[in-house]
């Protein structure tokens, strides 16, 4: 998000000869630092809130995207953050936050489609999480690997199915059953909603305890008239002459169970099918019961309705009894090879076992340890990437010998020793990366430079490149006030065209049809909007964002017209546009000129020079004159979106100002990282 007024003005204020570190540690302190970051993580991670096949149902993985924000904001040194992701679950006393970590080995897409066979989903999932692995820390293409010999690195088939093999014993179904918490899943209460919950088990605990003393008390015979010796509602014979053999939809399912077991039946079923009598379908003896049951229904549906309100979280776990895993030929999931244990490949530094079998744990302590030569240069490299746009190795997904060189090998190496001595320290390196000399040089470009560096891989000059997807629409949401700073929580729905999802949906889908937020929730930052997989939010889409199906280390850029059809017309810019214009006419001052200024340092942080100054107070007038003659087009523009226009402006004034906050928010600049 760019600086705020005051922001500027503070930076310009200080004379200090370190003002510019001092502004960047304000930034390292914010709130908000962790949410850029996570996002490039998230990426990485194929994190979205849909299973992505078949269905696409929407399920409940938002408390991991908000543990990876978190995760940056409290600077959690970057091999504690590797351990955690990969196996949290195994940590000593592990606590809820590093199990809900462990959600990144279940962001692979799912499906329940039916005909989808078990044995294959078992094993297409422990690829996908193994090839992940290798690309998100060690930058290999272990997934060549499936099928043979890794033809350019030397990783062999059997060292892949090696790794495989600390994810291939993943706990719960194969398919994920279209639920929103597939097995293994956790809840996460407040130390509140604990109390409640214990409370309330301590209240159903009471009646049962009631309950038992009721049936201790309350007698049963079988009645001797005829006509009530063939009633069910009166006697227990005829009521499992009536029920047995049968499905009876008015019992509870264990009792259904014991009354279709006619053959079978023992002696302790028979006494417990008497007890289910006489408490709930004897006529004679069920009032007795009716009160301590409601009691315990309402109490239950109390407790229910706590649960469903807590929130959880999908997250991984390993078997108790480990599956025997083998090399698959051919990558076929039902054709088993060589038997092999988890291992890691021979090139590499030999891994240390903390018992007989390799865990996940000692993986992800093998992956940070100093000896390993290639997690801590694939990091600094991603970090180099996301600040200066491309990487010293600009494949930053493939270290191996089909990737690019690094363009400068000596100080990727520095940098990632550099990063593991110092505590793997995020911010620490951040900071190191953002105050170079290499990133605060200007960007501006000349003739010279162009032909000699090209595509800027000798860092002639500053990093220069478009923003992206989720960065522009917050740009335009914070610039126009809209903005809403809320943080975590269930990913929100702000606008879109019309039946985006609709034509990709599968009939008793829980994403069939879309529905935009109201109010406050449409204008969350971009981070926390609902990315289903089949239909990601066309604002990403159009922007390079990827649809989260795998992996993904470096968004493309590319440059259609379609993005500027968007951020000419979309819903949220027009609205946006308009709201900024409500902040230009309140707060830049009496005159056009001042207005102009306001809004060139409140987008841009500088201020307009006289040719720019002249053409836009030029463009205004021509805008002014056409919706003075034209007013029902101005009360259509400043009625696009959700949010009301502010009242005692002039409507005519502000549709004209509002095109000149479109024309800023779409300059080169404003898109543009400089």
């Amino acid at each position: 998000m760019p600086p705020t007024l005051a922001e500027v003005d503070l930076f310009l204020a200080d004379t200090r000869p370190n003002a510019y570190e001092a502004m960047v540690d304000r930034y390292l302190g914010s709130k908000h630092f962790g949410e850029e970051m996570a996002r490039h993580w998230l990426d990485l991670a194929r994190y979205a809130d849909t299973h992505g096949l078949h269905l696409d149902n929407e399920r409940q993985m938002w408390l991991y995207r908000d543990w990876v924000v978190k995760a940056f904001n409290t600077n959690m040194p970057f091999d504690q953050f590797t351990i955690e992701q990969l196996a949290g679950d195994l940590l000593p006393n592990a606590t809820p936050d590093q199990v809900v970590a462990t959600g990144f080995n279940r962001c692979n897409v799912t499906t329940s489609e039916g005909g989808s066979i078990d044995a294959e989903w078992v094993f297409r999932n422990a690829v996908d999480r193994t090839s992940t692995m290798m690309q998100a820390w060690m930058g290999l293409t272990g997934g060549c690997a499936v099928c043979h010999d890794h033809k350019f690195d030397p990783l062999s088939a059997k060292e892949f199915y090696s790794l495989y093999a600390f994810f291939y014993s993943a706990a719960g179904p194969a398919l994920d059953g279209n639920a929103p918490l597939s097995e293994p899943a956790i809840k996460t209460p407040t130390v509140a909603q604990e109390k409640q919950l214990a409370d309330i088990g301590e209240q159903i605990a009471k009646v049962k305890i009631e309950l038992a003393e009721k049936r201790r008390i309350v007698m049963y015979q079988e009645p001797s008239d005829e006509q009530r010796t063939a009633d069910p509602a009166y006697s227990f014979q005829a009521w499992l002459q009536a029920k047995s053999g049968k499905d009876s939809k008015d019992v509870p399912p264990a009792i259904n169970t014991l009354l279709k077991q006619t053959a079978k039946r023992t002696p302790a079923n028979e006494a417990t099918l008497r007890e289910y009598f006489i408490e709930f379908v004897c006529a004679e003896t069920k009032a007795a019961f009716e009160p301590l049951n409601k009691q315990i229904t309402a109490l239950t549906k109390q407790r229910d309705a706590l649960n469903t309100s807590i929130p959880g979280s999908i997250v991984f776990k390993d078997l108790p009894s480990p599956r025997m895993s083998a090399v698959m030929m051919r990558g076929q999931y039902d054709k088993a090879g060589d038997k092999v244990e988890p291992d890691t490949p021979a090139i590499l530094p030999p891994l240390k076992k903390a018992g007989p079998r390799a865990t996940r744990l000692d993986l992800a302590k093998w992956l940070v340890a100093p000896e390993h030569p290639i997690t801590a240069r694939v990091a600094v490299n991603r970090f180099w990437q996301q600040f200066f746009g491309v990487g010293l190795v600009k494949s930053s997904d493939d270290f191996g010998t089909q990737g690019q060189l690094p363009s400068h090998p000596e100080l990727l190496d520095d940098l990632a020793v550099w990063f593991r001595e110092n505590n793997w320290d995020v911010k620490a390196l951040t900071r190191l990366m953002l105050t170079s000399r290499a990133f605060r040089q200007s960007s501006k470009m000349t003739p010279e430079l162009l032909k000699r560096d090209p595509e800027n891989r000798l860092y002639a000059r500053g990093p220069r490149f478009r923003l992206d997807a989720e960065q522009i629409r917050d740009n335009a949401l914070f610039v126009s006030g809209l903005m809403n700073p809320q943080m975590g929580g269930r990913g929100v729905r702000p606008y879109q065209p019309p039946r985006i999802w609709e034509p990709v949906a599968f009939v008793g889908s829980n994403t069939m049809n879309y529905t935009a937020d109201k109010g406050a929730a449409l204008y969350r930052r971009s981070i926390y909007v609902f990315l289903k997989r089949t239909a990601p939010p066309p604002f990403m889409a159009n922007f390079d964002a990827p649809n989260r199906e795998a992996l993904c280390s470096r968004r493309e850029r590319s440059n259609t017209p379609l993005q500027a059809l968007q951020l000419m017309n979309d819903v949220q810019h027009v609205e946006a546009a308009r709201a900024f214009a409500e902040r230009v006419l309140t707060q830049g001052g009496p005159s056009a000129a001042e207005r102009i200024r306001f809004a060139y340092r409140a987008i841009l942080s500088r201020l307009p020079d006289a040719a720019e100054s002249e053409l836009v107070q030029k463009a205004l007038v021509q805008f002014q004159s056409r919706f003075v003659d034209n007013p029902d087009d101005a009360k259509k523009l400043i009625g696009v979106g959700d949010s009301m226009p502010r009242a005692g402006l002039s409507e005519q004034e502000l549709a004209a100002y509002t095109m000149i906050a479109n024309l800023l928010l779409n300059l080169d600049e404003t898109l543009t990282r400089n």
